[in-house]
């Protein structure tokens, strides 16, 4: 399933299989949408400790 980090909840997480986050890095820091799902989701953390995961960025340099 595809999801945008504004639709994403911390239980979203723990019902899927794997988790995928892609973000742009803004000044070496991963978007801030990204980074306050991360953040809401530290009580669940202990729950996706098996999951497959990844992530992938990007950026610029101008």
């Amino acid at each position: 399933m595809l999801k945008n980090v504004a639709e994403t909840k911390p239980n979203d997480l723990t019902g899927a299989d794997g988790i995928i986050i892609g973000s742009p890095t803004y000044y070496g820091q991963m978007a801030a949408e990204i980074k306050g799902l991360f953040d809401i989701s530290s009580e669940i953390r202990d729950k996706l400790e098996n999951k497959g995961r990844s992530s992938l960025h990007s950026l610029s340099k101008r």
